[in-house]
């Protein structure tokens, strides 16, 4: 499969967080969101965010996947869709 030419990426947010992304000119991660305590409601289920804030990356050494920013290469997601469902644990 060739690569696209020009990618749209993606990432999912509440509208809650939006003021403090602009401000800060940046996305963070859940790490840095975690240690900045940032405002706003965080989406996604608890339990997942937590296990990926200690699930190493195989090709980054020392980095784990809660460190980096998630971005999506379409504009539908399954996190939308449970969100859009009201199938969302909550914990």
């Amino acid at each position: 499969m060739p690569v696209p030419a020009a990618p749209k990426l993606y990432h999912i947010l509440h509208i809650s967080r939006l003021r403090s992304v602009v401000e800060a000119g940046a996305l963070w991660s859940d790490a840095q969101v975690r240690s900045r305590s940032n405002p706003g409601t965080s989406i996604g289920m608890a339990a997942v965010k937590k296990l990926l804030l200690t699930k190493a990356l195989n090709s980054r050494p020392g980095l784990r996947v809660g460190d980096c920013v998630p971005f999506y290469f379409c504009p539908r997601s399954v996190k939308l869709y449970v969100l859009h469902m009201a199938n969302h644990p909550k914990n």
